[in-house]
Parts: C-alpha cells; structure tokens; sequence
C-alpha cells in the first residue's frame, strides 16, 4: 500500500516521483531534488573526484538513500541520507549543533539522579 501524506501519494523511489510529476503536470519532485543537490554542494559534503582519479587516504565507501515526504504546506522534500552505520565515525569529527529541550533535560537529570 503506498503513504499518502496530506492527500498527496509519497513516491517510493527517484524514478517513481520523476513519473508522478509527468502524471500531474508538474515538476514539484524535480525541484525538490534540485534544492537537495544544490545545499549538498553549498555545505561541501562531497568532494568530486575525475574519472580514474583515486580515492583519498581514508576514504569511506557509503550508501546513500533518498527519503521523500511531503510538507504540511504540500512542499515536497527530498532528503539524500548515508548509512552512518557503514562509517567508523571515529576517524570523522562529529557534531551535532542543535539539541531539543527535553533532551538537555535529560541529561541534567541523569548526573543529579546518579549522585
């Protein structure tokens, strides 16, 4: 059964957006994958090699996957996500720069509860 979201069907894959927007006349997919390469490229997530040319020291082959959603305001959203799983993220300086409020109560909690 597909997930629709807001009445708008969620694509399972690339190809199957690309053809929902040949269906409804529009390029709403499109232009979310646009935007998602294009931040991609801004923040420097990749570096892009030449063909033929050889991986860096301590390159680390990862799978990418595409999450697709739909917006509350009917946006389309696409997402390119690694398998983090697959990394040794020891070796990669990692952060994250956003917390929710619960969470750092949370981990207020758990020092005061443990004495």
């Amino acid at each position: 059964m597909r997930k629709v979201k807001y009445g708008v069907p969620v694509p399972k894959s690339i190809l199957d957006a690309y053809q929902h927007d040949q269906r409804n006349g529009d390029d709403l997919w499109e232009k979310a994958f646009k935007e998602e390469v294009q931040t991609i490229i801004d923040y420097g997530t990749f570096q892009f090699l030449e063909s033929g040319e050889d991986p860096p020291k301590g390159y680390q082959e990862v799978c990418l996957r595409t999450i697709l959603e739909v917006k509350q305001d009917l946006r389309r959203k696409a997402r390119w996500v690694a398998g983090g799983h697959l990394v040794d993220a020891y070796v990669i300086n990692c952060y994250s720069t956003n917390m929710k409020g619960v969470s750092m109560k949370i981990l207020m909690l758990i020092p005061d509860v443990n004495g």
